[in-house]
């Protein structure tokens, strides 16, 4: 059976900008839906102590809440080699996070697709940013999950790696018990592309999966992404079958993530 975690994609400026929502209220909102855990994202943890990291944990154990993962946003593509070294850091931080916390899966990413990369030397960056990071992931228990992602919340520019040309390149070259795939249909809706056409090239390396009720408005690629009926219906027929759980399709606000891997 699929378990769902429920990430507050709808909340994310009042808990991390705003202020207006602690950590913890998150956590009480959550106990109220009809899912199995939480996931976490790592700047909900800048600039806590281990005192907070507990708390959480404590917390969602006590509202019989799993964490099973770690959204993280490494940027990968900065042309300096020092601050992609610092990124690979804090990539492993997130890691030893979730490790934690109990969980067992930590998001990858590119990074941000900034004006005059090259993409064959970008590419290189990632794929040994990324096989480093899962090397450090596995002695920690953790699975590394690259996503197909549009863009994070807080950065300047979209993913390298949105477009599925340049995601199949990066993750065809990471072999790794330590690595799989975090899959989202809306993203490659955003991208212009079928999400199912990228599917069927990824399933056996799908670890986890977000499910975003979103569209294009206007049909076509560069628009708004929209609430409502749109890339989760017909994909989980396709995915990797660990059962079916009778709602899936139609979850709403971005605030559910379907976890493939279970929690």
């Amino acid at each position: 059976m699929v378990k769902l975690a429920a990430f507050p994609k709808a909340f994310l400026d009042d808990i991390l900008v705003h202020r207006t929502m602690p950590l913890l209220e998150w956590v009480r909102l959550a106990s109220g839906l009809d899912v199995d855990g939480v996931e976490m994202y790592s700047v909900f943890f800048d600039g806590k102590d281990e005192g907070f990291v507990e708390a959480v944990r404590a917390a969602c154990e006590g509202a019989g809440l799993e964490i099973p993962m770690m959204c993280f946003s490494p940027d990968f593509t900065k042309p300096d080699p020092a601050e992609r070294r610092e990124e690979l850091r804090r990539q492993m931080a997130a890691v030893d996070l979730i490790a934690q916390l109990g969980g067992r899966f930590c998001r990858t990413l590119s990074g941000q697709v900034r004006p005059g990369l090259d993409r064959d030397r970008t590419v290189g960056w990632c794929v040994e940013m990324i096989r480093e990071a899962c090397a450090y992931a596995q002695t920690k228990g953790v699975t590394l999950v690259m996503e197909n992602h549009y863009k994070d919340s807080y950065w300047t520019h979209p993913e390298f790696a949105l477009r599925s040309e340049v995601f199949l390149r990066i993750v065809e070259q990471i072999d790794s018990p330590a690595f799989g795939i975090n899959y989202d249909p809306s993203n490659a809706v955003v991208a212009g592309e079928d999400p199912l056409a990228l599917l069927e090239q990824i399933k056996g390396r799908v670890r986890t999966m977000h499910a975003s009720d979103r569209y294009l408005e206007g049909g076509g690629p560069g628009g708004p992404a929209e609430d409502g009926p749109g890339a989760g219906a017909g994909v989980y027929n396709r995915a990797p079958s660990r059962g079916h759980r009778k709602g899936t399709e139609r979850l709403r606000r971005h605030l559910l993530h379907v976890e493939m891997g279970g929690v």
